[in-house]
C-alpha cells in the first residue's frame, strides 16, 4: 500500500514535469517489485528447506530467477534514490538549471540504470544453483540456494558488490552534506545582510533557532538521502560477513542474528518510501490528496471510525 500511494502521487501531471518525479515514480514500482521478490524468495527458502519442492529443475529456476531479480531490483532502487538526491542538490545549487531536471534526461538515466544493473548482475543468474542440505539429505529433499563462482567471476562479483554498496551510499552522504551546506549558507547570507541593515545585534540563540527552523522547513530535501543512507550503513555487517564468513555455519548466535537483522534493514527504504518522500513535502502531500486513492482511503477510514 505504501508504494501504491507513492505511485499514484508521482504519476500525476505536476510531479512528472521534472526529472525527480520520473525517478520517484519508477522507484515506487521497483520498490514494490523488490518487496514482492523478497516475499517470494523467503517463501521459496522455507519450502526448499522443508523439502516441499521436489522438482529439481523448478527448484533451480526459482533459485536463479528470484535471487537475480531480488538483487537487481534492490540495487536499482538504491541508484534511483541516489539520482533523486543528486537532482535535488543540482536544483538547490542552480535554481535556473534545467538539464539534469529535464524529464527526457531522467528517462535516459533510468533506462541506463536498469539496463546496467541487469547486465552487471547477469552472472548471478548463471552461477546460482540449488544443492542438497548434507545434514538432512537422507531425511527429506531439503535444499539451499547458493553460488559457486570461478576465481575470476568471484573477484568481479566482489568488485560489483562494493560498487553497488559504496557508490549509492556516498551519493546520499555527500548529497546530504552539500544540501545542509547550501541551506545554511543561504541563511548565513541572509543573517549577515540583516545584521548590516540593523543597529541591534543578532544574538546567538535566535540565530541557532533560525538555522534549526530552516533545516526543518527543508526536511523534505535532507530526510530522504539521510534515511536511505542509514540502512546501507546498518547493512555493513552483512556486507563484511558476506566476504569473510560466506557459506560457513554460524555457531555463534550474535553473528547469525546480526546477519539476519542487517539483511532486513537493507529493505527499509522500500518500506518507508511514503514517509521519506511524500510526508515531508507539502507539494507531494497536496498531490496525494488530489488522487482518487486518497479519497477512497478517507471514505473507508470514515466508515471504520463511524462503526
Amino acid at each position: 500500500m505504501n508504494n501504491i500511494c507513492c505511485y499514484v502521487t508521482f504519476n500525476r501531471k505536476k510531479p512528472l514535469l521534472v526529472g525527480i518525479g520520473h525517478y520517484l515514480r519508477t522507484a515506487s514500482i521497483i520498490n514494490q517489485l523488490t518487496l514482492f521478490m523478497l516475499f517470494l524468495k523467503l517463501l521459496h527458502l522455507v519450502l526448499s528447506i522443508k523439502g516441499y519442492i521436489v522438482h529439481e529443475l523448478l527448484n533451480t529456476i526459482l533459485c536463479k530467477v528470484l535471487s537475480y531479480l531480488l538483487t537487481c531490483s534492490c540495487r536499482i532502487s538504491y541508484w534511483l534514490m541516489g539520482m533523486v538526491a543528486i537532482e535535488r542538490v543540482y536544483v538547490t545549487w542552480s535554481l535556473k538549471g534545467i538539464w539534469l531536471k529535464s524529464p527526457r534526461t531522467a528517462k535516459c538515466i533510468i533506462a541506463a540504470i536498469i539496463i546496467g544493473i541487469l547486465a552487471c548482475d547477469i552472472h548471478e543468474l548463471i552461477y546460482y544453483e540449488s544443492i542438497g542440505d548434507p545434514k538432512f539429505l537422507d531425511i527429506n529433499n531439503s535444499t539451499w540456494c547458493v553460488t559457486s563462482y570461478p576465481s575470476g567471476v568471484a573477484t568481479y562479483n566482489q568488485v560489483n558488490i562494493i560498487l553497488n554498496y559504496a557508490l549509492p551510499f556516498l551519493i546520499n552522504f555527500v548529497s546530504t552534506i552539500i544540501l545542509i551546506f547550501i541551506i545554511t549558507r543561504k541563511r548565513a547570507t541572509a543573517t549577515r545582510k540583516q545584521r548590516d541593515h540593523s543597529t541591534s545585534e543578532v544574538n546567538a540563540p535566535s540565530t541557532l533557532r533560525a538555522y534549526i527552523d530552516l533545516l526543518s522547513k527543508n526536511k523534505d530535501l535532507i530526510l530522504a538521502p539521510l534515511a536511505t543512507m542509514l540502512p546501507q550503513l546498518f547493512s555493513l555487517p552483512q556486507f563484511i560477513l558476506s566476504f569473510s564468513l560466506a557459506c560457513k555455519e554460524f555457531k555463534i548466535g550474535w553473528q547469525r542474528y546480526l546477519l539476519i537483522i542487517s539483511y532486513f534493514i537493507t529493505y527499509l527504504p522500500q518500506v518507508l518510501s511514503y514517509k521519506l518522500y511524500i510526508s515531508p513535502s507539502s507539494f507531494y502531500i497536496e498531490e496525494f490528496h488530489a488522487t482518487k486513492l486518497y479519497h477512497k482511503i478517507s471514505k473507508w477510514r470514515g466508515f471504520v471510525i463511524r462503526r
